[in-house]
């Protein structure tokens, strides 16, 4: 006799990504990942996320490499 298989948290996270509103979270813990990277406020990186992207400078969204060589980070 076969053993039923519970779904796991793992399991039951994987298929929730497949779900046609995952994406947008997705998107969204990019948006915040990159609103970090750019050490953005949290407010900021909130309001970013809801479309203001155009008004942060491309420059100032980028640590750059060489700052980090640099230590500055």
């Amino acid at each position: 006799m076969e053993k039923e298989l519970k779904p796991t948290g793992a399991w039951l996270f994987s298929a929730r990504l497949s779900e046609p509103g995952a994406a947008r979270v997705r998107r969204r813990g990019a948006e915040h990942r990159r609103a970090v990277r750019g050490k953005l406020n949290t407010f900021e990186a909130g309001w970013q996320a809801q479309g203001g992207r155009a008004r942060r400078t491309y420059e100032s969204s980028r640590v750059k490499v060489a700052d980090i060589a640099a230590g500055k980070f």
